[in-house]
């Protein structure tokens, strides 16, 4: 017995004087040393550091705790998240701050689990990298609210709208600036279907012919049909208007402009176009010279006849419900 109290006191006195406590080691290297008694192999004894587990109700009582204080909270049902433990809302480890316990992982707030706000401005400088991203979502991203919207759903991007139904849809105007003025016959050009939809112009359609003495008969064709700015036509023809599908030609402006040569008594020129609706004011006393009108409703005819009218222009414009004479004609 003498000599376990000899083994003991000798013990305490090595721990005095080095102030280290090494558990499985005989030469601590810190305050306390801890080491697994199987640090390496497959044994199945358990090897670790067991905090102290308490419930939140065990830690909300506590008093006089000194600061770094570590516990395992369990169950998080007891007590109020109140005090000194407001912030003990799921189980886990906390440390004692002086005021609160605190949780020892916070969660680490990003774009991928967390909104939040820029508190300064931001540059991402990618030099040779790329930046991806990848989505199934109608709305997949956006830029304040509507104003631009990618549905990668679709493979569609809207601006102005959160349902784009075209690759790109523009729900209000669109500008384009600093381009070519190039009107070769080898450049298409883009123009407006009566839906909005913004369809490429077949390249060399910028102007079409329209033969002498011939009729052209657009009665029911449709918008892609009439694709010219404007027709030239040679010396007398006879042009009906399209009607059967007049609202698709909503907003379009047809020009007819004639270039075929003088009237003369044995070959006059005479250019006749139907379905027609006179403007108030273009007509009567104001008709200009060698214009003539007949009918009513959609269904007038504007001719153009006389010496000298080489060089002239007709042009009708069309508001969805008929063809109307244009007053500058």
């Amino acid at each position: 017995m003498k000599g376990k109290i000899l083994f003991v006191a000798a013990a305490f006195l090595s721990i005095a004087a080095h102030s280290q406590v090494g558990i499985n080691t005989p030469s601590p290297t810190a305050t306390l040393d801890l080491v697994a008694k199987s640090p390496t192999g497959t044994s199945t004894s358990v090897d670790g550091l067991l905090i102290p587990r308490v419930d939140r109700q065990r830690a909300q009582s506590m008093t006089a705790i000194p600061i770094s204080t570590l516990v395992y909270i369990n169950n998080v049902t007891t007590g109020t998240q109140t005090g000194t433990a407001v912030n003990m809302d799921t189980v886990g480890y906390y440390y004692y701050n002086s005021t609160v316990w605190a949780k020892l992982n916070v969660p680490v707030n990003n774009i991928y689990n967390t909104d939040g706000t820029l508190t300064a401005n931001r540059t991402v400088n990618q030099t040779d990298k790329t930046l991806a991203f990848t989505a199934t979502a109608v709305n997949a991203f956006s830029v304040d609210g509507n104003t631009l919207s990618v549905d990668a759903a679709n493979n569609r991007l809207g601006i102005g709208t959160f349902a784009p139904t075209a690759q790109l849809h523009v729900e209000g105007t669109a500008r384009i600036t600093s381009t070519s003025t190039s009107r070769n016959a080898s450049n298409a050009s883009l123009v407006k279907d009566p839906i909005g939809n913004v369809l490429a112009k077949a390249p060399g359609y910028i102007s079409e012919n329209i033969n002498m003495n011939s009729t052209v008969n657009w009665q029911d064709v449709n918008p892609v049909d009439v694709s010219a700015d404007i027709y030239y036509v040679d010396k007398s023809a006879t042009i009906i208007l399209p009607r059967t599908n007049i609202a698709k030609f909503s907003d379009r402006v047809l020009r007819f402009y004639i270039y075929g040569g003088v009237h003369t008594s044995t070959q006059p020129v005479t250019v006749t176009v139907r379905n027609v609706i006179a403007l108030p004011g273009a007509l009567g006393s104001n008709l200009p010279s060698g214009f003539s009108y007949s009918g009513s409703g959609n269904s007038g005819t504007l001719g153009l006849s006389g010496l000298n009218v080489q060089y002239r222009i007709i042009q009708v414009f069309c508001d969805g419900v008929g063809w109307w004479v244009d007053n500058k004609n």
